[in-house]
């Protein structure tokens, strides 16, 4: 069962939503992750590791991690995951939260406790203890609002910069972007650099991805000349390679396979 609440106040100027899960039964599989862009925090309640498998590799990490800006998928091993708590950072906060720069964790993760260091374990000591999805969710408010005095203020440009490209279907350059904020180009790719983890560009193209994959999520049938038309891609073929960059998949082959949640793809 996912319960799953957005996050205000101070703490929610960094942290859109939070979610607690616990599986109704035992997984043996993997889920296929698809990126987003943002940077989340996943932790293993029930066991203290968390396996990734992306195209470096295999890579185990002890039960709390930081899952950086992806822009390519990636697999998560659900065997591991029957209990897990987790948050997703609003785009380009959490760097000024967590104090790393976000283009280090650029289609990679790091375990937490080196963040952290002890407060890594004794945040899922804390979460383990509490009963109850919805006072799971409040305890990990409550702990990470203490954390809020530590974290700084993230580039004035990112926000609106941000909110630009998110607003903009088109395809839009770098240099109109930056011409639009009076910055240089090289500006602001630092500024994406450090507070987003991807590029302004590749930012840009996995939004559009992500209006298409809303709109086909859940459906059974799709129209995928009128998609790939109204998104904005130069043809089929374009629209084709594009979406199997960011899934692993062709279209056909992602409603075939989607689940429930948008994010993840069950795999055996």
């Amino acid at each position: 069962m996912l319960t799953a609440r957005r996050i205000s106040g101070q703490l929610g100027h960094f942290i859109g939503s939070a979610w607690d899960y616990r599986a109704e039964s035992a997984s043996a599989g993997r889920d296929r992750m698809l990126p987003n862009g943002q940077l989340g925090l996943i932790l293993n309640l029930q066991s203290d590791r968390i396996t990734v498998q992306d195209e470096r590799g295999r890579h185990d990490y002890p039960g709390a991690i930081i899952a950086g800006a992806y822009s390519r998928p990636f697999f998560l091993e659900t065997s591991q995951l029957g209990q897990t708590m987790g948050l997703t950072f609003r785009p380009g906060t959490a760097a000024a939260f967590l104090g790393v720069p976000a283009g280090a964790l650029r289609n990679a993760d790091l375990g937490l406790a080196e963040l952290w260091r002890s407060g890594a374990e004794e945040l899922r000591e804390r979460l383990s203890q509490v009963k109850g999805p919805d006072e799971r969710l409040q305890t990990l408010d409550n702990l990470l609002t203490e954390r809020l005095h530590r974290a700084q203020q993230p580039d004035r440009v990112v926000a609106p910069a941000l909110r630009y490209l998110e607003m903009t279907p088109e395809r839009v350059s770098v240099s109109c972007v930056a011409k639009h904020f009076g910055i240089t180009e090289r500006r602001l790719a630092q500024v994406f650099e450090t507070h987003v983890g991807l590029s302004p560009k590749a930012y840009h193209r996995l939004q559009r991805f992500y209006r298409v994959l809303r709109r086909i999520h859940g459906l059974q049938q799709v129209d995928w000349t009128t998609v790939a038309h109204e998104a904005g891609y130069y043809d089929q073929s374009h629209f084709n390679h594009h979406f199997r960059e960011y899934t692993g998949l062709s279209p056909t082959e992602y409603l075939a396979s989607q689940g429930p949640y948008l994010h993840h793809v069950p795999s055996a």
